[in-house]
């Protein structure tokens, strides 16, 4: 599963979000999330979840289909 790095931005905008406050809500570490959001690495189901949760956003909202 591929992370819809742009549906995420805008959630983030929309909620007046950085990345540290994602890292953060997410308990991922900053650098690992910047890694996710311009898609050098795929996070794992589990962090998926992790995010989406700090998001306020189901996984299937954060994902490409």
């Amino acid at each position: 599963m591929k992370l819809n790095t742009l549906r995420i931005k805008h959630i983030m905008l929309d909620k007046n979000m950085r990345r540290a406050d994602l890292a953060e809500a997410a308990k991922i570490s900053y650098q690992r999330t910047c890694s996710y959001l311009t898609g050098y690495c795929t996070p794992s189901l589990n962090t998926l979840g992790k995010i989406a949760r700090a998001l306020g956003e189901s996984v299937a909202d954060i994902i490409e289909d």
